[in-house]
């Protein structure tokens, strides 16, 4: 499943620390904007990291799941229209 999660964090220590974990789940699409091609397992994982890393009363976080067809369906403009997206990838095996 591919995912897009968002975030508005005031404090710079808690955005770093959510920053690095979806950094290591995932591809920053913009300073506060990730997507991700995890299971759902995998996706469970990086959200608990998440959600224990941040303030629940002050600190926001958005996720959008996006299914194969509304995947499809993605508009990319400017420059991001030329980046490889994540699970796009080519692989070679030798």
């Amino acid at each position: 499943m591919r995912y897009v999660i968002c975030y508005d964090i005031s404090n710079n220590k808690r955005r770093k620390k959510v920053a690095d974990i979806l950094d290591s789940y995932g591809d920053r699409i913009q300073n506060s904007v990730f997507e991700m091609v995890a299971s759902d397992k995998i996706f469970q994982i990086c959200l608990k990291k998440v959600k224990q890393s941040i303030d629940q009363k002050n600190d926001q976080i958005a996720v959008y799941k996006l299914c194969a067809s509304c995947n499809r369906k993605a508009l990319y403009l400017g420059v991001a229209s030329d980046s490889c997206r994540i699970g796009e990838e080519t692989i070679f095996v030798v």
